[in-house]
């Protein structure tokens, strides 16, 4: 799957930019985790610093990369799945209400709420 990383730097990384301007292209060239891939990076004028390209499993190795990046490049991150527009146009409605369609299960007072799995697809 295609994720796309919007990056907004915060008042930290800006003040490790200014002592060491390439640090997000180091940062993003030593962060690995496994099931990923960061296929283009790119610095950007207007509301985001850094748009990044990413290749990932699933959601949960683009959130982990995510965090990661985001921890030490000192970044917010705002990720988006993507979805081909041919793919869009080759589904069916009930096709297309099972792709964007997401049940929560929430936890019973017996859940340990910090074992809580997040939504489920249905």
């Amino acid at each position: 799957m295609l994720y796309i990383f919007l990056c907004t730097v915060t008042e930290e990384g800006q003040q490790q930019m200014l002592r060491d301007p390439e640090m997000f292209t180091k940062v993003a060239s030593d962060v690995h985790v496994d099931g990923t891939q960061m296929l283009a990076r790119y610095a950007v004028l207007g509301r985001y610093d850094y748009v990044a390209m990413v290749e990932a499993r699933t959601h949960e190795d683009a959130a982990r990369l995510s965090l990661e990046l985001g921890a030490r490049a000192r970044v917010h991150i705002e990720t988006l799945p993507t979805i081909a527009v041919r793919q869009l146009a080759d589904s069916s409605g009930e096709e297309m209400r099972e792709m964007f369609s997401v049940s929560f299960q929430f936890p019973t007072s017996e859940d340990d709420p910090l074992d809580y799995p997040g939504p489920l697809r249905s």
